[in-house]
């Protein structure tokens, strides 16, 4: 995994301090859900600059799913929405 330079969340730091950006860079997320609202706060949470986001939803991708996750690719339908913007090597 690549390391984002330290400039990367510099007007964040300059926003929140540094020490805070630090407990933000070592904070583990676990994010439950991925519809709409999960989803965006799982990208959100990645662009923050979290260490480590996981995410867990056990309902399968449908077509109402592919209005609200940008990630999501139409071959993905019926897999399991953590895997869903995974594009399959069959796609």
């Amino acid at each position: 995994m690549l390391e984002p330079s330290r400039d990367a969340y510099s007007r964040q730091a300059q926003a929140l301090g540094e020490e805070a950006q630090q407990r933000v860079a070592a904070a583990s997320v676990l994010v439950v859900g991925l519809g709409g609202c999960g989803a965006e706060v799982a990208k959100n949470l990645v662009l923050s600059g979290v260490r480590c986001v996981c995410l867990h939803d056990d309902e399968a991708a449908t077509p109402d799913d592919m209005t609200s996750q940008v990630r999501q690719v139409s071959c993905s339908l019926s897999r399991p929405s953590p895997h869903a913007s995974e594009r399959p090597s069959s796609c």
